[in-house]
């Protein structure tokens, strides 16, 4: 008999984001999510002892979080970068062997005459990278061996001799050597550029070095010391590719780039690093193994993880806080006990947003080299929209996947989805999918992160690069159909409701937000409104609405309600009462901008959040008021 969860009181607002620990920075993941947001769920959801559920684990934050506040967890996902992540950090970490075995093999690396060829030829200077324009080198950065200083240079004759010379380098180690997917991630441009083959994503030089400190790794007797080698050896992978770009001058950050795109890519511009300084940097760095997994007992205790086999069922009573793998979520209730769930958490694929597989793909190339059994991946299971699969597909996988984790969810418990896509049928699809598998929409959350909000959203027809948290319950409740002109109604009706609370022109974003959430917790289905929204509205300036230009951030133009007279010192104006709110917390001394956000978020929420940039204006304007 499933025990019913103890009654806690719902989260109904935005929680403020902090800076993520080492433990997250030092793995690249797409799509992290705020960590302590989720622990705050977590906590409040899942009573002690209870089990956590994450049926899409990702970066694996979820599961750690939940073992953080007490909790056993259960993280599966169908990429196998996800289970080799939880692979490393179930190992016990021995720093001071560790050292010594990376050390050795940095060593000899270094002395391996072909690196010193490409490397360190000039001297005691070591190239640290070399930036390109049109294929041409226009710079390069060195750092000598003895002194540590660091200097750029206009490359000189050597350098560029050096670099035409390894074009024609035979590389005698292993590396990925096969053609790019016929996938969306792999598109033309790119082939074009580069050609089909995945090696050409590296220099000659570069896939020389990394084939050589992968090498080396594989002839580690210790397997424990070898995946930490391969963990640092990932977080190398590709940072040392052509998709690389150089930071701008203003930033005075010659020696750092990143893969900033959820794409594969080669740019016009190109930096070409050193991959064994970054593989020295990983091993040892501020973002590094050594950082990450001496953080780990300090930060979440003591992870005690089973690995799941050949979809071999989970037996809770285990003495285990930790059950992960490569599984199918569709086949959910094979591995999970019926009824044994007290909370789930997971952020699902935003349809096509990011081909989380074959990003991915930059990893698993390498680690598939070491072991095949079990760092390929399925590319057939993955849940997405691409060219070869449909928004409807995508709405009966989402489907299958919350029937499953209907039947492992306790009656009384909860689940909440992290969702967003500025595509309304993919919306669509998604909201189907939660309540055609039985569940019904109770709350809708706007959750601003502070790597994006309102602000930050280039396409400000589109929903916002924030988060919507959408929280689930049971039920056996039908979605509601609406004609074209009863939803028309609604969006109208919602819209002017918006408008009238915040009692001032509001940016097109935060309407669209707001009408989003109102439709999706009236569990409303809405087929064919890709962009009808905007359209529907539109219809309507010069009759309901009027439009004034928005020049404080791009989060869309002001709307406005005709007939309605704007009185900005009116305080009753949304912007006037969070000046307030905030005046009243300053003078009761809480002048931490993290404090005050808190309450912020708390007090004014979806269609009435207010505009983050502005909030933090308003912020820094009162505590300087404050203090003068």
């Amino acid at each position: 008999m499933s025990k019913i969860n103890i009654k806690h009181k719902d989260i109904d607002h935005a929680i403020v984001e902090t800076t993520r620990p080492v433990l997250y920075r030092c793995m690249k993941y797409w799509g992290k999510k705020p960590h302590n947001v989720w622990y705050e769920y977590i906590n409040n959801y899942v009573p002690m002892q209870g089990v956590f559920l994450d049926p899409f684990g990702g970066s694996g934050m979820s599961s750690i979080e939940a073992i953080r506040s007490g909790k056993k967890a259960i993280c599966l996902d169908i990429n196998p970068l996800t289970s080799f992540i939880f692979d490393v950090l179930c190992l016990e970490f021995d720093q001071k062997k560790f050292s010594a075995v990376a050390n050795q093999l940095i060593s000899e690396v270094i002395c391996d005459n072909t690196y010193k060829q490409l490397f360190y030829y000039r001297n005691e200077l070591v190239l640290h990278n070399a930036k390109y324009k049109s294929g041409k080198c226009y710079e390069c950065c060195f750092i000598n061996e003895v002194s540590g200083e660091k200097f750029v240079q206009c490359p000189k004759d050597i350098d560029l001799q050096v670099i035409i010379d390894s074009i024609n380098i035979k590389i005698p180690y292993s590396y990925p050597n096969f053609k790019f997917r016929d996938s969306d991630a792999f598109n033309s441009g790119l082939k074009n550029k580069i050609g089909s083959d995945f090696s050409k994503l590296y220099t000659t030089r570069n896939l020389y070095a990394l084939s050589l400190i992968f090498d080396k790794i594989l002839n580690v007797n210790d397997e424990n010391i070898k995946m930490q080698l391969l963990f640092a050896f990932v977080q190398t992978v590709h940072l040392s590719t052509r998709m690389c770009v150089p930071r701008s001058k203003e930033t005075k950050r010659d020696f750092s780039t990143s893969w900033g795109r959820s794409a594969y890519f080669v740019a016009n511009s190109e930096m070409e690093m050193n991959p064994l300084l970054l593989f020295q940097n990983n091993c040892f760095g501020k973002q590094s193994v050594t950082s990450c997994l001496n953080s780990l007992e300090k930060y979440v205790g003591k992870i005690k993880g089973k690995k799941i086999l050949n979809n071999s069922p989970i037996d809770l009573s285990e003495d285990y806080n930790l059950w992960y793998g490569v599984v199918d979520s569709k086949r959910l209730s094979l591995i999970v006990p019926e009824r044994s769930i007290d909370f789930v958490l997971t952020d699902p694929p935003y349809g096509g947003l990011i081909q989380y597989l074959d990003l991915s793909t930059i990893w698993l190339s390498w680690l598939s080299l070491y072991k095949p059994d079990q760092y390929i991946p399925d590319y057939n299971e993955e849940i997405t929209i691409n060219k070869n699969s449909t928004a409807a597909k995508f709405q009966d996988d989402m489907t299958q996947v919350l029937k499953e984790v209907q039947k492992v969810l306790k009656q009384e418990s909860k689940m909440v989805l992290t969702f967003n896509n500025k595509k309304m049928d993919v919306w669509n699809a998604l909201l189907s999918a939660v309540q055609f598998s039985g569940f019904e929409i109770e709350k809708v959350i706007h959750q601003q992160n502070k790597r994006s909000g309102e602000s930050n959203v280039a396409d400000m027809y589109g929903t916002s690069a924030t988060d919507f948290y959408i929280r689930c319950k049971k039920s056996n409740s039908l979605p509601k159909t609406l004609s074209n002109r009863e939803l028309e109604n609604l969006i109208i009706k919602t819209a002017t409701n918006i408008i009238l609370s915040r009692n001032e022109p509001t940016p097109y974003q935060i309407l669209l937000n707001g009408i989003i959430a109102q439709i999706s917790e009236e569990h409303i289905i809405f087929d064919n409104v890709d962009f009808r929204i905007k359209n529907i509205l539109e219809k309507y300036i010069g009759s309901i609405f009027t439009i004034e230009n928005n020049i404080d951030s791009l989060a869309g133009n002001y709307w406005w309600l005709i007939g309605k007279k704007y009185d900005p010192s009116n305080g009753k104006t949304l912007s006037n009462m969070v000046k307030l709110e905030i005046q009243k917390l300053v003078s009761n001394g809480i002048i931490s901008e993290t404090e005050i956000l808190k309450k912020i978020y708390r007090k004014f929420q979806n269609g009435n959040s207010p505009d983050i940039v502005l909030v933090k204006k308003y912020i820094k304007m009162i505590k300087e008021g404050y203090k003068s």
